[in-house]
């Protein structure tokens, strides 16, 4: 069992005794009072009256005075022996003096200790066995009308009884303070562990929220980068805005980007932003996938890894431009299952990478994989189109090239009307010459020319004049592409037709004829020739069979 350590005992025996004590005064006061009327009236004795006010004043100077603790509580243990000791000479072993004796000896246990108590026990069988031998031997005269027993037995009898009740109280009084200092000790033991386990989940919250903060700063930065980026269409300005966003942020000294060549075998430094990392780019730094530095191994295992400069790891770490580097996180960058390149973050600090950490800037990595997909896509699209309207640009100018060696050079329009012109003519005076542009290329020239008497193109009247220009060359370009489609529509329907032909009949000179008929015809051509050549030698001059129509 828990016994309390004996200042813990001091302490608590000393704070619920001084309460009892001073509550006991104030409740004894208040029923002495009564007490003391009863007895002056019950009683003719001056003397036993004397006593009983005198114990009355007593215990209320006790009460209502602040007196020192043993002070007051050595009165109030004395006032019960005072009043046994009164009683057991008036009225003898009879009376209520057993009552005051065992008073005085619960009184002495409760309020100062066991010992006392126990002193107190044997003072009062003193009391009692001195009483009997002043009496029984006759030192000791009654008062008036009040008869002694005078039987020893009875005097021996009634001092066993009075050991045995003080015994049992004092027993009990004792079980019943160490019951009650033990179930304190548990109580107290309880708070402590609560106090201590309350400490402890504050200690864990306060952690707890330490981490949340770290994660909410890493997100919200991540989430930072990845807007920052999600604008951006040039792969350089990307790359290094990466790195330098990433290095801001998360506050690490140096961020790299490194990307894979077209062969698969090394990834290559593109964008780095401490000095010597910059440095190492200039320097065309790369490092061969699966068998170089952790950048390469992180690579061909596509899993991100943290390494430290302690242990196994302390290999990686002799790159004499990275010195500084005392911990590295390096995370693949995987786009549809395949690895494009690597993003490699190292710190000054020991232990500045956290394994829970991982899914964090892998989800980071992931978005930049797909920013730097996105961006080469966009520019492989922008150079596919450039490449497309160069093409289209040459076609239009070839196409509108033969366009004008085929057709009139001009159109002239006046007040006598609509003339074709052989070759342009130059207008004087006041000309507006718009150009007709399509696709980028001049296909020709649109020139109006004002009445004498009005001068000048307002604004407004140039922009009409080029919005018309625009809408002639559209016009232009939209009726010769329907009349390619028209020769094309012709030209598929004779081949049609001619095959059609010569598929009426299986002689082979009757095709051959119907053939060349057919060409001339459709073409419009002089003669035509169909000829048919055998496997021959070289000694052979002519080993051919051909059919000619006119």
């Amino acid at each position: 069992m828990t016994n309390l350590l004996p200042s813990q005992n001091h302490n608590f025996q000393g704070d619920w005794r001084e309460h009892f004590l001073q509550r006991i005064l104030v409740i004894s006061a208040i029923i002495g009072l009564f007490a003391l009327i009863s007895a002056i009236i019950s009683t003719d004795d001056i003397v036993l009256q004397g006593v009983y006010i005198g114990v009355f004043v007593t215990l209320a100077a006790a009460t209502l005075i602040k007196l020192p603790y043993l002070l007051k509580a050595g009165i109030f243990i004395v006032l019960p022996f005072i009043l046994g000791i009164s009683s057991l000479s008036q009225t003898g072993i009879r009376g209520n003096s057993l009552f005051y004796l065992l008073a005085f000896v619960i009184f002495s246990a409760l309020l100062i200790g066991h010992r006392i108590g126990v002193i107190a026990i044997i003072i009062s069988e003193l009391v009692i066995v001195l009483a009997g031998y002043l009496i029984l031997n006759g030192h000791y005269s009654p008062p008036e009308n009040i008869a002694f027993e005078k039987d020893i037995t009875f005097w021996i009898s009634a001092a066993f009884l009075q050991l045995i009740f003080s015994s049992v109280v004092m027993v009990g009084l004792r079980m019943l303070q160490e019951g009650y200092g033990q179930a304190k000790a548990s109580i107290e033991k309880m708070v402590d562990a609560l106090q201590e386990s309350q400490l402890e989940m504050e200690k864990r919250v306060t952690e707890r929220t330490r981490e949340l903060a770290h994660t909410t700063k890493q997100l919200s930065a991540s989430t930072h980068v990845i807007h920052q980026l999600a604008s951006m269409q040039d792969l350089a300005d990307l790359l290094s805005r990466t790195v330098q966003l990433i290095s801001e942020q998360f506050g690490f000294y140096h961020t790299a980007l490194y990307l894979m060549n077209i062969r698969g075998d090394y990834v290559v430094l593109q964008a780095a932003s401490s000095e010597g990392g910059k440095q190492l780019m200039e320097r065309g730094y790369r490092l061969r996938v699966g068998t170089e530095g952790i950048v390469g191994f992180v690579a061909a295992e596509k899993k991100a890894h943290i390494a430290l400069d302690v242990g196994e790891d302390a290999v990686f770490f002799d790159v004499p431009e990275l010195s500084e580097t005392r911990s590295e996180l390096s995370i693949p960058l995987i786009v549809r299952n395949k690895v494009i390149g690597v993003l490699d973050i190292q710190s000054s600090e020991k232990q500045a990478f956290r394994y829970d950490e991982i899914e964090l800037f892998q989800t980071m990595a992931d978005q930049i994989a797909a920013a730097i997909e996105n961006t080469r896509l966009l520019s492989e699209s922008q150079l596919v189109v450039s490449q497309l309207d160069i093409i289209l640009n040459e076609e239009t100018r070839q196409n509108w090239k033969t366009e004008s060696d085929l057709r009139k050079p001009a159109f002239h329009y006046s007040m006598s009307g609509l003339k074709t012109m052989e070759k342009p003519v130059t207008l004087k005076g006041n000309v507006l010459d718009v150009p007709l542009v399509l696709r980028g290329q001049k296909i020709g020239k649109l020139s109006l020319q004002r009445k004498s008497d009005v001068q000048g193109w307002t604004s407004q009247e140039e922009v009409v004049a080029n919005e018309v220009a625009t809408q002639a060359a559209l016009a232009l370009e939209n009726i010769r592409l329907v009349e390619r489609t028209r020769q094309r529509a012709s030209r598929e329907q004779a081949v049609a037709s001619i095959a059609a032909r010569i598929r009426e009949t299986l002689d082979l000179e009757t095709v051959l004829r119907t053939s060349a008929r057919e060409i001339q015809s459709a073409l419009n051509l002089q003669e035509a020739e169909v000829r048919l050549l055998h496997q021959a030698t070289p000694d052979d001059e002519d080993n051919s069979q051909n059919v000619g129509a006119s």
